[in-house]
């Protein structure tokens, strides 16, 4: 399964860089990819890149996704790319 480490990146560099991601999994036809965001846990104002991709997901990127899930660690998505 492909994956995507977003941690250390700013809530403005994620929408580009889990668009790129996507397209490019795309591109190879579709699967199941993991997108980690991590919890939050070291953010002083709680998570903010957990919040940002499932805004992604439901709206300006669901172009790409079939469906999407919270992985069970609780700081990552499990992502069916169409």
């Amino acid at each position: 399964m492909a994956q995507l480490d977003l941690h250390r990146l700013t809530a403005d560099e994620v929408e580009r860089v889990v668009r790129n991601f996507l397209e490019t999994q795309q591109k190879r036809g579709p699967g199941v990819v993991r997108i980690i965001t991590g919890k939050g846990k070291n953010s002083p104002d709680g998570p903010v890149l957990l919040p940002r991709v499932r805004t992604l997901l439901k709206g300006a990127l669901a172009k790409y996704v079939g469906d999407w899930r919270l992985g069970d660690d609780g700081g990552s998505f499990v992502v069916r790319v169409r």
